[in-house]
C-alpha cells in the first residue's frame, strides 16, 4: 500500500478530453461563466448606486449651504 504514492495518476484534462463530449464540457461550463458575469454587473450597479448616493448628498449639502446664505443676507 505504502507504494502507491509513487503510481503517477491521471490527469483530470487528459481524461476530459478522450473520454467527455466538448459540447457537453462546454455546457458545463456555461453557468460559471454566467455567474462570474452577473457578479460583475451586480458589482458594477453597486457602484453606480453608490456614486449617485454620493452626488446627491453632495447636492443637499450645497442646497442646505445656499439655503443658509440666502437667510444670511435677508
Amino acid at each position: 500500500m505504502d507504494d502507491t504514492q509513487s503510481i503517477p495518476g491521471l490527469e483530470y484534462g487528459d481524461v476530459q478530453r478522450k473520454y467527455l463530449d466538448s459540447d457537453l464540457v462546454a455546457k458545463n461550463d456555461e453557468p460559471g461563466k454566467r455567474i462570474a458575469d452577473m457578479s460583475r454587473q451586480i458589482e458594477n450597479q453597486a457602484e453606480k448606486q453608490r456614486v449617485v448616493g454620493d452626488s446627491s448628498r453632495n447636492l443637499q449639502q450645497t442646497i442646505n449651504q445656499l439655503i443658509e446664505l440666502q437667510k444670511i443676507g435677508i
